[in-house]
């Protein structure tokens, strides 16, 4: 958790030295362990689980719930009702405490994900408290590649200008699997937003 915070604070500071100021950042957070702990718990057929997540990438809540309404024979009912309920699961920083009341003892791993996000949403207030922060446990982008936390950085208009998360499976197709945590930038928006600030800088009008 603690290299996940580095990293998502150096990611801030990496959008903030462009010139964005940071009351006009949003900084957007996840956790695929949510989803992916409930799924777990659940005890889905691979082929219904993957129709599943299909529909909730594509944020098509009927197909969820038309899923979920007729479950497999021998599915976990109440960890299936948990993940109805993640499409709602977003907001501010009281987004992971109304998770863990709704996952319960469920899943541990979906408690342990939890647990992170707040460790990272505190420790974002604490070094970024200018910076506007989103939760969203239905954003599942990545989630075959990422492995834990999910932050990306927009702007007021929803622009993204950088992303990343944790991707413990590094290395594994090499027989070396290490953990991992890091972010991409969009350079040439930072570019284009940097050379906007020096212009104004220089320019009154």
């Amino acid at each position: 958790p603690q290299s996940d915070l580095e990293i998502c604070r150096l990611m801030l500071e990496t959008v903030l030295l462009s010139g964005v100021a940071a009351d006009r950042l949003v900084l957007s957070l996840g956790h695929v362990g949510v989803y992916a702990g409930l799924a777990l718990a659940a005890e889905l057929p691979a082929a219904w689980e993957r129709e599943l997540f299909d529909s909730m990438v594509r944020g098509s809540v009927p197909d969820m719930h038309r899923l979920i309404g007729a479950p497999p024979e021998g599915a976990n009912r109440a960890a299936l009702d948990a993940i109805a309920l993640l499409p709602g699961m977003r907001g501010g920083d009281e987004v992971p405490d109304n998770a863990a009341r709704m996952v319960g003892d469920l899943s541990e791993r979906a408690t342990t994900a939890l647990d992170r996000l707040r460790y990272l949403i505190d420790g974002i207030r604490a070094s970024h408290p200018g910076v506007q922060l989103h939760v969203d446990l239905a954003d599942l982008r990545g989630y075959r590649y990422h492995t834990g936390v999910l932050f990306a950085a927009h702007d007021r208009h929803g622009v993204q200008l950088a992303r990343g998360g944790r991707y413990d499976a590094i290395g594994k197709a090499f027989g070396n699997p290490r953990p991992a945590t890091g972010f991409s930038g969009e350079l040439h928006r930072l570019a284009e937003i940097a050379g906007r600030s020096e212009k104004s800088m220089h320019d009154p009008d």
